[in-house]
């Protein structure tokens, strides 16, 4: 394990060291608050928390969760009622079933081409299946 500060034009990177896994995070242009971040990780790392090693993975939210907080901040305030409406009966009815339980990182394209594919052998209509892409693509653009 070992946690060092350098300086690379100007700014002063946190070089991070920890079981075979590297990461390099900018700590700003002070030198006193690098030191002060290096002894924070390395106290971290030393109780086991390799969390900051991967910031993005332990704060993914999952589809589910995600796709609530987009229709109550977004679908809510900025579009009609009905189509609001329209959203929450999609993703109920569709997209929660297949993909509440992953993480947003873990829903891949080919999940959403399976998705299509399963919806069509239903025999949904060409608009049913807009739908439910509308409300993924909806969904992403607020991140």
């Amino acid at each position: 394990m070992g946690v060092k500060i350098r300086k690379l034009r100007g700014k002063w990177y946190l070089v991070i060291d920890y079981r075979g896994k590297r990461k390099t995070r900018v700590t700003g242009s002070d030198r006193k608050i690098a030191e002060e971040v290096r002894r924070q990780v390395e106290a971290k790392l030393a109780l086991g928390d390799i969390g900051i090693l991967d910031p993005a993975q332990s704060a993914m939210p999952t589809f589910g969760a995600y796709a609530d907080e987009w229709l109550k901040d977004y679908a809510r305030l900025e579009c009609k009622t009905s189509t609001a409406d329209g959203y929450e009966g999609v993703l109920r009815q569709y997209l929660r079933p297949r993909f509440a339980a992953k993480r947003l990182d873990e829903v891949k394209r080919d999940d959403i081409k399976t998705l299509i594919n399963d919806l069509i052998a239903k025999e949904l209509s060409r608009n049913t299946v807009r739908n439910a892409l509308c409300v993924i693509r909806g969904c992403s653009t607020k991140r």
